[in-house]
């Protein structure tokens, strides 16, 4: 079965992919300086097809505007990855975001106790280790293959997933070390 993610089927599709692809390959862009990047290549303005379609994605849980640019979610580079034949880094600017976020990790219990109530576990070092895990590359390509595969099965309906179910079943997955090749 070959795995299929919605925003990349139909009339749309094209504009969803060079959207999200552009935010990857770049970082966060307002809606004009992706409109740029296609007036580069094209002599037409799709400003206002790409305002509504960024609106779309935004509903979808795939990009979240922040300030005046468009950002991308964690299911959002999850698609990119899948979408892609053979998956290539994203910008430098996505490493320096998450490590502003690694940075500013707050509000959280700073203790947790396992279901078993045996062992205490630090959430801030648990969730600072997954987010380091996150700084290389190829963990983010075993997690996109480990969805897709969940995809396949239909376990996973990416269509309809949320961005944090998404985000709290990866780090489970993590924590159950599944990501490593074997």
């Amino acid at each position: 079965m070959k795995t299929t993610i919605g925003i990349f089927q139909g009339k749309e599709a094209k504009n969803n992919k060079f959207l999200l692809e552009t935010l990857y390959e770049n970082g966060p862009l307002t809606a004009w300086e992706l409109t740029k990047k296609v007036r580069a290549k094209n002599r037409y303005s799709l400003h206002a097809i790409f305002n509504k379609r960024l609106r779309d994605l935004e509903k979808k849980g795939y990009v979240q505007k922040v300030g005046r640019k468009w950002v991308l979610q964690f299911k959002g580079i999850l698609a990119v990855l899948m979408s892609q034949s053979k998956p290539k880094p994203w910008s430098e600017t996505w490493n320096q975001i998450l490590e502003n976020y690694l940075k500013n990790v707050k509000n959280i219990p700073k203790y947790a106790i396992t279901e078993n109530g045996k062992e205490v576990i630090n959430l801030t070092e648990y969730i600072r280790n997954i987010i380091n895990s996150l700084r290389d590359f190829e963990s983010w390509v075993l997690l996109a293959n480990r969805v897709k595969e969940l995809m396949d099965r239909g376990i996973i309906n990416f269509d309809l997933i949320d961005n944090d179910t998404l985000f709290r079943f990866s780090i489970s997955e993590f924590a159950k070390g599944v990501y490593y090749e074997s």
